[in-house]
């Protein structure tokens, strides 16, 4: 594989695969006759390796001396299990460090939660008793604006009756008694009553 590929494959950058090569991060990586690197299986083995240790959080140089451990051949293996040892503690101590800073902030936001409950329902209790002894009025009918505007500033059809008062004439004078045309008898005894009555109130006036 070439060093593009590899870096897509891992995504690493070309400049960190060849800053790894040149540290004894890993191992030399064998080349073409025109000298391009050409990544085999070790090569690409020793790249995730390397990869996932650092993501690790492993140092750095624990992994070079490892490397060069590797390189001298089988008489090392013991040198080299106790680095790996010696790291697989080390990330035991920061993950159980991670852990308990997980724990402490999964019991701030347990306490968050509970605060921000309690405060729902205080104001949901408080809504209720606010709200519980009123009761809802209800609106005012609205006015029939579109009668009014309708018949706003239109004069009454025809056949229909304007609401303006009607102008009365004044009252004629009525003319004297002496001027008055002689009324016609009335008829029975009521009209014989009223006919003494106006011959009454003639005697008294001529009187005074």
């Amino acid at each position: 594989m070439t060093i593009a590929e590899v870096s897509k494959k891992y995504d690493i950058t070309p400049d960190t695969l060849r800053y790894y090569e040149r540290i004894g991060l890993i191992p030399p990586v064998p080349r073409t006759k025109g000298g391009v690197r050409n990544y085999d299986e070790t090569s690409c083995g020793w790249v995730e390796l390397m990869k996932c240790m650092r993501s690790a959080g492993v140092q750095i140089e624990a992994l070079i001396e490892y490397v060069a451990l590797f390189r001298r051949g089988e008489d090392t293996a013991a040198q080299r299990k106790a680095i790996l040892v010696e790291q697989r503690s080390q990330l035991e101590e920061r993950m159980a460090e991670i852990q308990r800073s997980l724990d402490r902030l999964n019991s701030k936001i347990a306490g968050y939660d509970q605060c921000l409950r309690k405060k729902e329902r205080e104001l949901t209790d408080r809504l209720l008793r606010e709200g519980g002894g009123q009761e809802e009025e209800e609106a005012p009918p609205l006015p029939d604006l579109e009668g009014t505007e309708s018949n706003e500033g239109s004069s009454p059809e025809e056949g229909e009756e304007s609401s303006l008062p009607e102008e009365t004439p004044p009252p004629e004078p009525e003319p004297p008694a002496s001027s008055r045309p002689p009324a016609e008898p009335p008829d029975g005894f009521f009209g014989w009553i009223l006919e003494r009555a106006a011959q009454y109130r003639a005697e008294q006036a001529s009187r005074s």
